[in-house]
């Protein structure tokens, strides 16, 4: 790629682009697996023209990669799952809480737990109540330095959440990443003063 992309912390993806049939590209990576920061991982997702077999993805090494493999689409309706904080509130006597009180939402983001050897996470949870369901999304550190994760989002969507976040929310950098689709990527940081922030 002759333009080279970097970012510091959190997840970033690049650009969207196509590729012909027989055009190869060179995609270089440096990694600082002595940051926290970040995961010591990355991924190339490609996608082929619908037909088995139209995509071929090889290593300039012949390095071997685990296989991802298409989970069916079913057409089903989604089954209601009953959330994790309704289960303990059941078996612990304690009064139902509404799933969609702020009173939940701080018990749940407070609750995330940071797991693996990463010292922060970005958590994201689907609440169903009737006929209805909604997204939370929460991001917890442990990190002895301040760290950001990169979230995209329609800008009616920011506008949206912006109204229910957890305390106060420190946005260190935003821009337009699709002016057509109008989404907007917001860095958002978590530091040892203030580890915990979501909507």
């Amino acid at each position: 790629m002759a333009k080279p992309e970097a970012f510091m912390f959190g997840d970033k993806a690049l650009a969207p682009f196509e590729m012909k049939a027989g055009e190869s590209i060179d995609v270089e990576v440096e990694w600082n697996f002595a940051s926290e920061a970040h995961a010591n991982d990355w991924s190339v997702t490609a996608f082929g023209g619908g037909k088995k077999g139209s995509l071929h993805m090889t290593h300039a090494k012949d390095t071997k990669s685990e296989s991802w493999h298409p989970i069916p689409r079913k057409e089903e309706p989604a089954k209601k799952v009953e959330s994790a904080e309704s289960k303990a509130a059941a078996a612990s006597g304690k009064p139902k809480i509404d799933v969609e009180s702020e009173e939940s939402f701080v018990e749940w983001l407070e609750g995330l737990k940071v797991e693996g050897p990463q010292c922060s996470t970005l958590k994201d949870d689907t609440v169903n109540k009737g006929d209805k369901s909604f997204s939370r999304l929460g991001i917890k550190s442990k990190c002895p330095m301040p760290v950001g994760y990169a979230i995209s989002m329609y800008s009616d969507d920011w506008s949206a959440n912006m109204g229910h976040t957890y305390k106060t929310l420190d946005i260190i950098d935003c821009k337009v990443i699709n002016e057509a689709e109008d989404i907007q990527e917001c860095v958002i940081q978590v530091t040892p003063s203030k580890p915990l922030t979501g909507w």
